[in-house]
């Protein structure tokens, strides 16, 4: 999935919560939900480093999705925009945390099981066409802002 897909959806997932620890432990655990539905996103080969221009889009996606958390949290009033934020960064930590190259040949050893499961789930379906694989993160994206907006 798309950073911004896992911000978005760990974010309303620890906001309809309204519990810290149970928000953040199921935004962290989505991630890998999310992964196991056919999708499509900046995808890296693991022999290879990032580009600069891939670097910038997932950057730029990632702070598009917290964007969006910002906004709809000072828009809706009745949202605690922190939890709002740490279940958009609870979303995404196991891409941060395994994909970084700058630490990536660490994680990856201390973390090895989690790397396997998360790469194994992430391809157990064949690559999606264009139009599927990001039709779905739009429509998460999509349905995690109308679950906010229905409080």
């Amino acid at each position: 999935m798309l950073g911004s897909t896992h911000i978005i959806v760990g974010g309303v997932i620890a906001q309809k919560t309204g519990n810290y620890p149970l928000g953040l432990s199921l935004a962290f655990f989505s991630h890998f939900i999310l992964d196991a539905i056919p999708h499509l996103d900046f995808e890296v080969p693991d022999d290879q480093n990032p580009k600069p221009y891939q670097y910038i889009l997932a950057s730029l996606d990632s702070l598009l999705g917290f964007a969006i958390l910002i906004y709809l949290g000072y828009t809706l009033t009745d949202l605690d925009l922190i939890l709002l934020l740490w279940g958009g960064f609870f979303g995404l930590i196991v891409d941060l945390w395994l994909h970084m190259p700058i630490w990536k040949k660490y994680t990856r050893k201390i973390w090895l099981q989690l790397y396997n499961f998360h790469y194994n789930i992430q391809h157990w379906w064949p690559k999606p066409n264009k139009f599927i694989g990001y039709g779905t993160n739009l429509i998460l994206i999509i349905g995690g802002i109308w679950l906010l907006l229905q409080n």
